[in-house]
Order: C-alpha cells, then structure tokens, then sequence
C-alpha cells in the first residue's frame, strides 16, 4: 500500500500531505546552481517539474525541491512503512538524490541519503528506508520524527531535467 504525499493532481497549492513544495539551492551557502520548480503536465501526466543548472563553483553543487512533513508541530511518522515511493522520469540517470531531515539534525546540511536513477520514461521506483545513510551526522535515522523529505539533483556539474508525478511512501 502507497501513502501518497503528492501525485501533483492540483495545478497550484499545498501538496495533498497539506504542506507547499519549497525550492532552495546551494546559493544558501555560496553556490551559483539556478533551478526552478513548475507543476505542469508532461505527456498528459501532472507532475513536478525540477530543472536547472548543478554548478561545483564555490563549493556548491544541489538544486532540491523539498516538502516539509511536520503538521500542525507533529512529525511525520513513517515507522509502517518500507521507504519511499516515487514515480519520475529523466533524461539523465544519475545525480538524483532523496532526502530525508530528521527532528535530531540541527544543521541545514544534515540529512539521510539515498541515490535514485529514474529512466528516460516513466518509471515507479521504491527506496528502502535501509539505502539512505547518513551525512554529516552520527544520529540514525529516525523514521519516527521526519520533518522533510527533498528531492536532489547534486553531486556534478549537470543540467538536471526531472520531472516527478508521484511521491510517498509504501
């Protein structure tokens, strides 16, 4: 069973978790990456569409499209489920990333990483909750107290060009 956090059915507005997509890029800490993010249809499938430039000048190098899961001060327990569910698809394959912050990171680079590699079309990928590891932290992950769940394109110099039609988690 997926519990569906977005399938981006609503042209504009709060995700159907109930929280609004926010775009940031390591322009918060020197970078020079550009995106954006547009809902929009492609192939007559609603979707998210990330896009942009991924720059390693200045120690830079993400551009990341992230939903907040904290609800009226609750953190998203995700302790029923196996991972993450999300249906995408690239032109590229590699550099993409998902993202999850917990309640125990503080610092804004903190996170739990996981690579994912969607196809030229429309493919449904499954991340298990065990793919993601730590980075910059010692804390475990906590699938008890999530506060946000990204998704990334980073890693190398690349025009990233994807485009996500659902995500949650199964």
């Amino acid at each position: 069973m997926t519990y569906l956090l977005d399938d981006f059915s609503r042209p504009e507005g709060p995700s159907l978790f109930g929280t609004e997509w926010i775009a940031f890029t390591d322009q918060v800490m020197g970078g020079t990456s550009q995106q954006q993010i547009t809902r929009e249809e492609y192939d007559g499938v609603a979707c998210l569409h990330l896009r942009g430039q991924v720059s390693l000048d200045n120690n830079g190098g993400f551009i990341q499209a992230a939903l907040p899961l904290i609800q009226s001060r609750y953190l998203f327990d995700a302790r029923h489920f196996q991972g993450v569910h999300i249906v995408a698809r690239s032109p590229q394959r590699e550099g993409y990333f998902l993202h999850l912050r917990t309640k125990e990171l503080s610092m804004p680079w903190q996170h739990y990483r996981a690579a994912f590699f969607p196809e030229r079309d429309w493919t449904t990928l499954q991340i298990p909750f065990a793919a993601f590891y730590p980075v910059s932290t010692g804390h475990a992950l906590n699938l008890e107290r999530l506060t946000r769940l990204g998704i990334v394109a980073a890693g190398q110099a690349f025009e990233a060009n994807i485009h996500i039609s659902e995500v949650g988690f199964y």
